[in-house]
């Protein structure tokens, strides 16, 4: 986007998130510590991206970004995390792309079972657990969730996501398809782990996917966290 005449004025064409506008979803928010805080990953290799925020009254605030360049594996991505958020108070979940679930031909467990071995012994109790699909949602699914949380003002994303908020103002279709432009390989990896999330929780289809979210979290709070409004 450019500055003109007083105005944002996209200089894009074919814009995935065309509901993205800075002025209405980029701003400052405190951090709320009684509410648990969600690390949406998407696991691409480089650069490895992933967000992190908290859901308040069925909004998404992005509190954080991580991109790490270079090739960095699950196991490095959950230290950068822990260097990060690991002396605050939130509880912790983790959602994202739900291809983490599989074993791959280099590791013998699959980034999931990482994410939870290393957050068990970095955050102990705080950690809530994963809350992932059996399979991701269709790319349009996806991108109609996300357009409609920006409609109707409920992502909001901090200033110090800069990424993010390039991402979401940049990521293009493919010409004459609808498939996300993956050309440039620093784009549309945090719009898609924000995506993943928001689909989960807030999915535009049926409401059984925000359920089954809510409903872990209730069970999860009642087992180990009882008298905690989740």
């Amino acid at each position: 986007a450019a500055y003109i005449r007083g105005e944002f004025v996209d200089l894009y064409t074919g814009r995935v998130y065309s509901a993205f506008d800075r002025l209405s979803h980029v701003r400052e928010f405190p951090m709320d510590p009684t509410l648990p805080l969600m690390h949406a990953v998407d696991f691409n290799v480089d650069p490895n991206c992933s967000i992190v925020g908290f859901e308040s009254n069925g909004t998404f605030y992005i509190w954080d970004e991580i991109v790490i360049e270079g090739g960095a594996d699950t196991t490095m991505m959950c230290m950068e995390f822990n260097r990060r958020f690991g002396g605050m108070k939130n509880r912790i979940m983790v959602t994202g792309d739900s291809s983490g679930a599989a074993r791959s031909t280099k590791a013998a467990v699959s980034d999931y079972h990482i994410i939870r071995e290393n957050y068990r012994r970095m955050f102990l109790e705080q950690f809530l657990g994963v809350d992932v699909p059996r399979s991701n949602p269709r790319v349009p699914d996806r991108v109609n969730a996300m357009q409609a949380a920006l409609r109707k003002g409920s992502i909001i994303v901090h200033p110090r996501c800069t990424n993010l908020i390039e991402d979401l103002a940049r990521v293009a279709w493919k010409d004459g398809t609808r498939d996300i432009d993956k050309g440039n390989r620093k784009l549309s990896h945090l719009s898609d782990a924000l995506g993943y999330w928001v689909a989960r929780v807030a999915p535009i289809r049926s409401s059984s996917s925000r359920q089954r979210s809510r409903q872990f979290l209730e069970e999860v709070g009642k087992s180990r966290f009882s008298g905690v409004t989740l």
